[in-house]
């Protein structure tokens, strides 16, 4: 991109290719393109810039040399559209930490607490059956170490027990990041908050 200078004073928008009033022939374009007034326009570098806060705003030229420098105002983002977006991404990640340790399709949270329930009772059962207790019998030769109904509903209730612990510690993270950045009074102060939460175990 080139704009035109005259006198010192910018006095056109930028162009891909301006028109030559001469041919130069055998002249590298930048030189023929200056020969008229045409400086090149360089972007300005913005090394602190953020897309996550942050958004370009006015546009300005400034004559450097036998160049042009265009530069953008740097404006922080709406804090409320900041705090959406690190919000959504929070119950995202949470999401998909759980999916670590469990299945999250649809109807399968009621098979977990059916499952749970049936093995409750399957160990207080003294006339315990795989028909009377058939989530708990599924595990029976599948999973190592399950060859009965007793084996099998301890080995439920262990790792539910587990996964409550895994489950509450998330839960925790997300409900305290969330309130957190909800509480953040401008977006650096959210953008720290949703660092410390990416850099978080999950």
């Amino acid at each position: 991109m080139y704009v035109k200078v005259e006198n010192g004073v910018i006095t056109g928008d930028p162009v891909k290719r301006p028109k030559l009033s001469l041919a130069y022939l055998g002249i590298p374009p930048l030189t023929k393109y200056l020969a008229e007034g045409w400086y090149p326009v360089v972007n300005n570098t913005y090394p602190n810039f953020n897309s996550e806060i942050h958004e370009y705003g006015a546009v300005s030229y400034v004559i450097q040399g036998q160049e042009v420098l265009k530069s953008f105002e740097i404006l922080d983002k709406d804090l409320s559209v900041v705090k959406d977006a690190f919000l959504k991404e929070i119950d995202d990640a949470c999401g998909f930490a759980r999916q670590k340790y469990i299945t999250t399709t649809p109807g399968q949270e009621l098979v977990y607490a059916d499952k749970m329930q049936q093995a409750q009772e399957c160990l207080l059962d003294e006339t315990r059956t795989v028909e009377k207790y058939p989530l708990v019998a599924a595990g029976i030769g599948v999973n190592d170490g399950v060859i009965d109904l007793l084996t099998a509903a301890n080995e439920i209730i262990t790792i539910a027990t587990s996964w409550r612990g895994v489950a509450g510690t998330i839960e925790n993270l997300r409900l305290s990041t969330k309130k957190n950045i909800s509480d953040s009074l401008n977006v650096k102060e959210a953008l720290v908050l949703i660092e410390e939460f990416r850099n978080a175990p999950l």
